[in-house]
């Protein structure tokens, strides 16, 4: 072996450093993304993407909401229920709740008036607990082949950008005077 093979490399260059960090950032985020359907409901969570504004300022169109189950006799005005509505999934506020007819009347943020209908406990799928702009259309977009494939590129841009900046690195010291 001659001594440049033995030689220990250099150290990482600053923009070696900035590319392998957003490299790996980029690979664990896209994992992270990918993997929500999957996780969420292995703790309990339902998800859902909202498509409509009637809950809007408070929660964007194209949110991803976290729901879990709970006790809907307690349930107090104000907080954010999803419930079944005619085949649909809704999200709205409670606005009261009468636990001797074990339902609750609802209204969207944005709405003027409250929902037609009183909503029963049987139709509640569960409370809202938070909510991540944006992430819910990701996550639709993500479930088609277009959004697999999306996916997968830039897992690959982020392992490569990893890679890349991890071998760029200074010369050491032995190096710089074999080359001489």
């Amino acid at each position: 072996m001659n001594e440049k093979e033995t030689s220990v490399p250099g150290r990482i260059t600053p923009l070696g450093a900035f590319l392998k960090a957003l490299g790996i950032i980029i690979v664990i985020l896209t994992m992270l993304i990918a993997l929500v359907p999957f996780l969420l409901p292995r703790f309990g969570v339902q998800t859902a993407n909202i498509v409509s504004g009637s809950m809007t300022p408070a929660i964007p169109v194209g949110s991803l909401v976290a729901v879990i189950p709970g006790t809907y006799e307690e349930l107090e005005q104000g907080e954010i229920i999803m419930f079944e509505l005619n085949g649909t999934t809704v999200t709205h506020r409670v606005v009261s709740n009468d636990a001797s007819a074990r339902e609750v009347v609802t209204k969207g943020d944005a709405n003027d008036r409250e929902d037609m209908l009183p909503v029963s406990y049987d139709q509640i799928e569960g409370i809202v607990k938070f909510h991540v702009p944006v992430l819910g259309n990701v996550l639709q977009f993500i479930s088609g082949l277009t959004g697999k494939i999306v996916a997968i590129v830039i897992l690959l841009v982020g392992a490569f950008l990893a890679f890349t900046g991890d071998r760029m690195r200074r010369r050491s010291n032995e190096d710089q005077q074999i080359l001489r």
